[in-house]
């Protein structure tokens, strides 16, 4: 059985078509190009083969379509999103404060300091309830004790110094990494004790066929951590052949969309270069690394 998705490509996604590729009168050129526009979109209807499996990465789950089925499991743990709602308590000062004019607090600054010192304080009320000890629970009492302890101090005597500021950011920074390192193991176990189950009961050579679909925004998209582990896992240098980020694509279908756009791109790059990657970049890039070598700026 064939998983069917009839799609419309987006052209712009290769660069073939960008929002100003519009010519001022029809003529024979660009009804040649319409055509060829057609056609292309005729090829982005995305098969998945039976043998050809797909995982998808869509916040906290893993996506498995395989032959026919959608398998869906939870990979991101609550201690992951327990570590990450706490460190952005710091987080979120430093970017409240860092934008207070040279007038000082605003009303609705103030606001908002009270309010998240009561939610801060409520959170940290709670934090026995997650069963959490030593090192692991004194982190984050810290984290909350100089966290309201600074939002005090601004509202009793105004906006802190930007060098002020920057001190409890550094202060911060380990506490906050550390948060970070435990939650970026919680993730990795998590996606990887699903992969595995799925890969062991899957044939060697469907394993082969493998692509995964990472759905994320685009400030973590450097770097990501699913990225390095599916790199790892799959022996790929990164984004590429088996591995692609669809950034800021939230939904499914517009996810599996760029799939699609990506292996109708590799084929061609294939037939005309020789290079499954070279149309996931700029067809004009070479060109205009050659003629900027050489441009004449005074002219």
């Amino acid at each position: 059985m064939r998983m069917m998705l009839p799609i419309g490509m987006l052209l712009g996604m290769m660069g073939l078509i960008t929002p100003s590729s519009r010519a001022d009168e029809t003529t024979p050129l660009t009804e040649m190009n319409a055509r060829f526009r057609a056609i292309y979109a005729r090829a982005g209807s995305l098969t998945l083969k039976p043998d050809s499996p797909v995982i998808l990465l869509e916040g906290d789950d893993l996506v498995l379509l395989h032959h026919g089925e959608r398998k869906v499991e939870r990979a991101i743990p609550k201690g992951y999103h327990d570590r990450k709602a706490i460190s952005h308590l710091p987080l979120g000062l430093v970017v409240l404060l860092n934008e207070v004019g040279p007038m000082g607090l605003t009303d609705a600054d103030r606001t908002d300091l009270t309010e998240i010192r009561a939610r801060a304080e409520a959170a940290q009320r709670y934090l026995p309830k997650l069963g959490w000890t030593g090192d692991l629970l004194a982190r984050q009492e810290k984290i909350f004790a100089a966290s309201i302890a600074f939002i005090d101090r601004a509202l009793q005597k105004g906006a802190p110094p930007a060098a002020e500021i920057q001190q409890f950011a550094r202060d911060m920074a380990p506490l906050v990494m550390s948060n970070a390192a435990e939650s970026t193991a919680l993730q990795i176990d998590g996606m990887h004790s699903i992969v595995r189950k799925w890969q062991k009961a899957m044939p060697p050579e469907e394993w082969k066929k493998l692509t995964v679909v990472i759905v994320g925004a685009q400030m973590p998209r450097k770097g990501n951590l699913a990225t390095q582990y599916f790199a790892k896992l799959l022996n790929e240098p990164g984004e590429g052949r088996r591995i692609i980020y669809a950034e800021s694509l939230w939904e499914e279908p517009k996810a599996l969309r760029l799939l699609a756009t990506h292996r109708v791109d590799r084929k061609v790059a294939v037939a005309f270069f020789n290079d499954d990657e070279r149309m996931h970049r700029d067809l004009l890039d070479d060109a205009a690394k050659d003629y900027l070598a050489h441009f004449d700026w005074n002219k």
